[in-house]
């Protein structure tokens, strides 16, 4: 049934996506004077509860609407009810459209006409409706000149560029002689054609619903919505009106942009929109009082672009292939990200922002040169398989890094990537140490112990002293068993046991530090004693031991096995080397480094 399912969504959405490209072709019909062009778009008004008549019920069509009466309409067409207070002087308490003008200014997409005056009962004008209703869609205004109409050179400087975004997005259209006409006032009429297009199909109450392929933009604006198996054309829009609601979207395919401007936590401290198979080109994840947003992915759905532009908590449940293709921090200064599940690719392109990853795995986290004074913290468990700094960040936190290339100077890294890459000449300071380019190549090296090494000294009948040199810091684990096997694992080293029979003596040689950081230096040696236990065997006869050695550098591994040629022969003494071709202990390393795995979360 589910694949039943999909088949469809595909068709579906092939087909609208065909008759948006016809549509797109056919010449814009010229715009019709007078209240029959625009009565069917007041009646929609009228039945969705955005918009009401006089005392006598008359909708006035061709009158200019205030600007009271559109917040008024603004306020009902996205769900907006929250009141917190406004300054303006010319707005009485007992005026009809007093707790509309407050809840616009609440909401922000209001500032009055001074900074104590709304001016309720002015007019409004085409390019003012224009810019409040692409700001409360969270469209962002397009760059460059103005082109969509013969008079654009008219418009206000800062209306241009959202009056183009709202032109492309088949928001406005021009008069027939392809002009705008910004300053004029609009109609309520007019404002009507506006709204329903912008709207497309409302979802106003809570429930389930299932639309199955509509032609243009839906909003949901209640929360408490679950949408179903439903295609849409044009845009989705969850707005502010949900506030910290919950919306659920399930088996979705949007044709054009999923827009999330309202639902943070919920009250049980759940995620409070769910994206559950849900198909789209592109997320937008903004809303004016930059208010948090949290949202949940799962399933096999993918969203190829996001871009979050207020704070957010994205946890991405999918596996490889779906779900959030690739994250964008893309706001004003001083967003907060927060990431959790199974992520992608995340880039930073925000000045003073923070990302955090506080679970799970991210594939890649890019901060770009545009993202000065930035921070990324990694929590412990979390893991970044790639981190690339293009500016210089501050990186905290307990996680892992598997690669870091650092591109620009002056970053911090307070853990040990497995893999470090700086540019020449740029230097950053990593897990406490100052590193350049050829320090960094050293560091991401796999751990090894230097030719020669472990060099053995002083071997005695019951003891030997080893020295050790590596080619990076870090910690030696070793053991000397009584078994020839193989049987003495990673565990057996790291946490041995009192009572183990297979280890005679084991113990931790710490601070290992590398050979020589820069040429023409000393290798730092370090001396490390292996007791070894007198072995019993047979009388007469010879029992051979093994030396093994676990060397951890930062969050690589390598173990080694040392061949101890050892014999016990009458209980008295020992020999290195026989008449069988036995070698002497520093001659006879062996075992494969084994670099790249981790300690399981035990930092070394």
């Amino acid at each position: 049934m589910m694949n039943l399912w999909k088949g469809t969504v595909r068709r579906v959405g092939a087909t609208l996506l065909a008759c948006v490209l016809l549509l797109g072709l056919l010449p814009q019909l010229p715009r019709q004077a007078g209240a029959a062009y625009t009565d069917s778009y007041l009646q929609q008004m009228v039945d969705w509860g955005f918009m009401r008549g006089d005392i006598s019920g008359n909708l006035r069509p061709d009158n200019p609407i205030s600007r009271a009466e559109f917040v008024t309409v603004i306020n009902r067409a996205l769900g907006y009810e929250k009141l917190g207070g406004d300054p303006f002087q010319d707005v009485p308490d007992s005026a009809w459209y007093a707790e509309d003008v407050d809840i616009a200014y609440t909401e922000g997409y209001i500032s009055g006409t001074s900074k104590t005056t709304f001016s309720p009962d002015s007019s409004i004008t085409r390019e003012e409706t224009a810019i409040i209703l692409t700001r409360n869609l969270m469209l962002q205004p397009d760059t460059g000149e103005n082109t969509s109409f013969t008079d654009s050179r008219e418009l206000s400087e800062w209306s241009r560029g959202y009056i183009a975004t709202a032109a492309r997005y088949g928001l406005v259209n021009g008069y027939p002689d392809g002009s705008f006409r910004p300053k004029n006032q609009i109609t309520r009429g007019e404002a009507a054609i506006l709204v329903v297009k912008a709207v497309g199909t409302p979802v106003q109450t809570a429930g389930v619903h299932s639309l199955g392929s509509t032609w243009g933009n839906v909003t949901i604006t209640s929360s408490g919505v679950t949408l179903r198996d439903t295609v849409v054309g044009g845009n989705l829009y969850i707005t502010g009106g949900v506030d910290l609601g919950e919306i659920t979207l399930e088996n979705v395919t949007v044709l054009g942009e999923i827009v999330i401007s309202g639902g943070g936590v919920s009250e049980g401290g759940d995620d409070s929109i769910v994206l559950r198979n849900v198909n789209a080109p592109k997320l937008i994840v903004d809303n004016i009082p930059n208010q948090q947003i949290s949202i949940r992915v799962e399933g096999d759905g993918v969203i190829e672009h996001t871009s979050v532009r207020t704070d957010a908590y994205l946890d991405d449940r999918t596996p490889a292939g779906y779900g959030l293709s690739r994250i964008a921090l893309e706001g004003e200064d001083g967003l907060s990200l927060n990431l959790a599940g199974n992520v992608k690719e995340v880039t930073n392109l925000t000045p003073k922002s923070s990302i955090g990853v506080a679970s799970g795995h991210v594939d890649t986290i890019n901060v770009d040169e545009k993202a000065t004074d930035s921070t990324l913290n990694i929590a412990s468990g979390a893991e970044v398989d790639n981190v690339n700094l293009d500016v210089a960040t501050s990186v905290t936190g307990d996680g892992d890094i598997g690669h870091l290339t650092v591109n620009a100077p002056g970053s911090t890294v307070t853990m040990l990537p497995d893999q470090i890459t700086i540019r020449p000449g740029v230097e950053a300071t990593i897990d406490g140490e100052k590193m350049d380019s050829e320090a960094a190549a050293e560091s991401s090296a796999d751990p090894r112990l230097l030719a020669g090494y472990p060099e053995v000294t002083d071997l005695a009948p019951t003891s030997a002293t080893a020295r050790f040199s590596a080619n990076k810091k870090g910690t030696v684990y070793w053991a000397v068993t009584s078994v020839t096997d193989g049987s003495v694992g990673v565990d057996d080293l790291l946490n041995p046991s009192s009572y183990s029979p297979k280890v005679v003596k084991s113990g931790t040689l710490s601070r290992l530090q590398p050979a020589g950081q820069r040429q023409n230096q000393r290798p730092d040696l370090r001396r490390l004693l292996l007791p070894v236990r007198r072995l019993c065997g047979r009388a007469g006869g010879a029992e051979p031991a093994e030396g093994h050695l676990l060397y951890y550098a930062g969050q690589h591994r390598a173990q080694f096995r040392l061949r101890l040629p050892l014999y016990v022969q009458n209980h008295q003494h020992l020999r290195a080397g026989d008449d069988h071709g036995h070698q002497v202990l520093p001659a006879v390393l062996g075992g494969a480094a084994q670099g790249g795995v981790r300690p399981h979360g035990q930092r070394l």
